[in-house]
C-alpha cells in the first residue's frame, strides 16, 4: 500500500454561481426544440450532428446519437446519450456509451445530479474495457471510476464551518471521494477543503493505492519502490488541474446567468471558439 498526501490551493467560486450554472444548463437544454429529429435553438440555429433517435427530448428514456472522435479510415462514430432522469426538483441523470474498433473497446459514463433546484451532490461513474472479437471483456483490461461530491459539506468546510461536529473529526469528513479500480490495483482519493489564503480554498488530498486480490502480493514491492515517483506525478497532475480550474473554469462560472446562457448556446451550435477568442 502507498499513501500519498498533497495540499493545493484552489481558486474559489461562490455557491450561488455554481447553482446558477446548473439552472442555466437545464434552461438551455429544455429550450431546444426538435425538427426532423435534429435539435434547434429557439432562434433557429442547429446543434450539429446530434440526432434524437427515440423518446421525447429532455425526458427520461430519450436517446440521442452524438459524434465521437474521428478514427482514421472510419470517420466519426455515433456514440449514444440516454436521459435516465430529468426532474429539476429531484434528480437529473444521463448515460453516455461508446464503442470503438481500433482497438476493440467500449466505455460508458453516467452523471447524476441531485438536484438542479437545490444541488445536494453529484455522482460520476466511468467504465472502460478492451473487448474480444465476440464482444466479451478481456481479462485484466478494464477499469472503473466512481466519484461523488457533496456540495453542503464542501461549502461548509471551505468556509471553515464544520457543523455540529466542529473539530478534527468533522474536518476529516471528505467532501469529494474518488475510487479507481483495476483488476490489479485500487486507488482511493479523499478531498477535504478548508479556507485558504486571500479567501481561496486549501484542499487536503489523500490518495491510497493498494493491490487487489492476487495483485496485492505482486504490487506490494513496486508500490513501495515507486512511491516517490507517484507522489511527484500526482502532485504535478493536481497542480495542472488547479491551474486549469483557475484559468478556464472560474471565469466561466463567474459569468452572469445571461452570459452563461449565451456562451452555452454558442458552444452547442459550434460558434463558441469564435465568440470567445478575444477573451483568451
Amino acid at each position: 500500500m502507498a499513501l500519498l498526501r498533497h495540499t493545493i490551493d484552489l481558486a474559489p467560486v461562490a455557491r450561488g454561481q455554481v447553482e446558477d450554472a446548473f439552472r442555466v444548463l437545464h434552461d438551455v437544454i429544455e429550450s431546444l426544440r426538435v425538427e426532423d429529429a435534429r435539435l434547434v435553438t429557439e432562434d433557429g440555429r442547429p446543434v450539429p450532428d446530434v440526432v434524437l433517435r427515440s423518446g421525447e427530448h429532455a425526458r427520461p428514456g430519450a436517446q440521442y446519437s452524438v459524434p465521437g472522435p474521428v478514427q482514421e479510415g472510419t470517420g466519426p462514430p455515433a456514440d449514444r446519450l440516454t436521459v435516465l432522469e430529468w426532474d429539476r426538483s429531484t434528480a437529473t441523470a444521463v448515460r453516455y456509451e461508446a464503442e470503438r474498433h481500433d482497438p476493440p473497446s467500449r466505455g460508458s459514463a453516467e452523471l447524476r445530479l441531485r438536484s438542479a433546484e437545490r444541488p445536494v451532490n453529484v455522482r460520476f461513474v466511468l467504465r472502460g474495457e478492451l473487448t474480444r472479437p465476440d464482444g466479451g471483456r478481456r481479462r485484466m483490461r478494464w477499469f472503473a471510476l466512481r466519484a461523488e461530491l457533496d456540495f453542503d459539506r464542501w461549502w461548509e468546510a471551505a468556509g471553515g464551518h464544520f457543523g455540529s461536529g466542529a473539530g478534527a473529526g468533522a474536518r476529516a469528513r471528505p467532501a469529494l471521494t474518488v475510487l479507481l479500480r483495476h483488476p490489479l490495483l485500487q486507488a482511493t482519493t479523499v478531498v477535504v477543503p478548508g479556507p485558504g489564503r486571500d479567501g481561496g480554498w486549501r484542499l487536503d488530498i489523500a490518495t491510497t493505492v493498494r493491490g487487489r486480490r492476487l495483485g496485492r502480493l505482486v504490487a506490494a514491492v513496486p508500490l513501495r519502490v515507486t512511491r516517490r515517483l507517484m507522489h511527484r506525478a500526482v502532485g504535478e497532475a493536481l497542480q495542472r488541474m488547479a491551474d486549469d480550474w483557475r484559468t478556464h473554469a472560474v471565469p466561466r462560472i463567474g459569468r452572469t446567468p445571461e452570459e452563461m446562457r449565451r456562451a452555452l448556446l454558442e458552444d452547442l451550435t459550434g460558434h463558441g471558439s469564435r465568440t470567445r477568442a478575444p477573451e483568451e
